[in-house]
């Protein structure tokens, strides 16, 4: 099969790779209403955005206080009550779980 003319097969390959320009008005069309959607929902999604950032920024502070344990010396960091290092070592690794 190696030793064959191969050209027909690349000519299909290449008919191929111009298959998707078929749906280009598609893709297009798509892209602009995503677009469109996106803009005249920018204020109600920053409005989201902001919610969850301080949401996220609550919660985690409280599972840190919650979680956090008590101080050893030895250590020289926050263990809880079984004797391991917490995993909440601060509000950002808190935030991480959150």
């Amino acid at each position: 099969m190696l030793g064959q003319d191969t050209s027909i097969l690349r000519m299909f390959r290449l008919l191929r790779v111009f298959r998707p320009f078929r749906y280009n008005h598609t893709i297009l069309l798509t892209i602009e209403v995503m677009y469109l959607s996106v803009r005249r929902s920018q204020h109600a999604l920053l409005a989201i955005g902001f919610f969850v950032v301080m949401i996220l920024t609550v919660f985690s502070t409280h599972l840190y206080f919650a979680e956090r344990g008590t101080w050893d010396e030895v250590m020289d960091t926050f263990i809880n009550s079984d004797g391991d290092p917490t995993q909440f070592a601060s509000i950002p690794a808190a935030a991480w779980f959150v």
